[in-house]
């Protein structure tokens, strides 16, 4: 077996203990550095429709410090396996362009947990959170937040959409600004496989659909920041270059194979994309339509 495929294994089956209180969860932190060659640097860009360019794609400092959040996650005062936990939303700060050659100082924590929702037995959320300098000087911040479902749940659960924490996006595609451009993204099969060797994760889920069945999910399913990075470039010609804002939220799973729909709005200096089911399925509890990705963009800080 693949090593780096072991160690997701590994880490999916390893015993936790698990979390009582918010208080009890440890400040944990990793530092190291990262640099990715042109050519891989161009094979993310072609994978995630993305052009070639002197600086780096916008995502490429969150997944090369996967290693060091990988290292978070296997230590042993870590309190959750990671079975059945979903990656639900992802933040960026950044401040500055970042070259494509540059040396990235990377420091990685994992921490900010609180209850998912007021009852805590149903699960917790935490922040993984990446700072990236160069040359000792801040370049931006990259944070996903975390899910670690607890309870009967399980890994059944974890296939599902987590609507209904996050802010509701039903109705936006039609009352948020002005239509951009729309584009049918098709999503082969093997996206899973092809980008996890690119981004150095192997996660099963996203493998093959044998693999992902034990974990909840009825097929394999694209990265989510695969799917993020390639809902961007419809976008890429309308996002800032320096002191960008992004909020994205993770709805619910695109499976393998697939296809998505992208929505580029605009309002002053806000973006709103959405990554929506082809059709536009009514999945919600409500009969509304949720979109499995949705991400605004602003100028500035907020």
């Amino acid at each position: 077996m693949n090593p780096a495929m072991k160690k997701h294994l590994d880490l999916f089956f390893a015993k936790r203990p698990g979390l009582r209180a918010a208080a009890e969860f440890p400040q944990l932190a990793a530092t190291g550095e990262a640099r990715w060659d042109a050519e891989r640097i161009a094979a993310y860009a072609a994978i995630c429709g993305l052009p070639a360019g002197s600086t780096l794609p916008l995502l490429v400092p969150q997944i090369a410090a996967a290693k060091l959040h990988l290292d978070l996650f296997a230590d042993r005062q870590f309190p959750f396996g990671a079975l059945g936990i979903v990656h639900i939303e992802n933040r960026v700060e950044l401040l500055a362009p970042i070259p494509a050659s540059a040396v990235l100082e990377l420091a990685a924590s994992a921490g900010n947990c609180r209850p998912w929702r007021p009852d805590s037995s149903e699960g917790w959320l935490f922040d993984l959170r990446t700072d990236v300098s160069v040359a000792g000087v801040p370049k931006g911040t990259w944070t996903a937040t975390i899910l670690a479902r607890s309870g009967a749940g399980g890994s059944k659960s974890a296939g599902r959409e987590t609507a209904g924490k996050e802010p509701t996006v039903d109705g936006e595609t039609t009352s948020f600004g002005d239509l951009l451009r729309s584009a049918v993204v098709t999503v082969p099969e093997n996206i899973g496989r092809r980008y996890g060797a690119i981004a150095s994760d192997r996660n099963p889920i996203h493998q093959h659909a044998l693999l992902a069945k034990p974990f909840g999910f009825k097929r394999a399913i694209a990265h989510g920041l695969w799917t993020l990075a390639r809902t961007l470039g419809e976008a890429i010609d309308d996002l800032p270059s320096s002191d960008l804002s992004l909020h994205a939220r993770f709805k619910k799973p695109i499976f393998l194979p697939g296809r998505f729909l992208v929505d580029v709005r605009k309002k002053e200096k806000e973006l709103l994309l959405l990554a929506q089911g082809v059709p536009f399925e009514k999945t919600s509890e409500r009969g509304r339509a949720i979109p499995h990705l949705a991400v605004t963009v602003t100028s500035g800080r907020g």
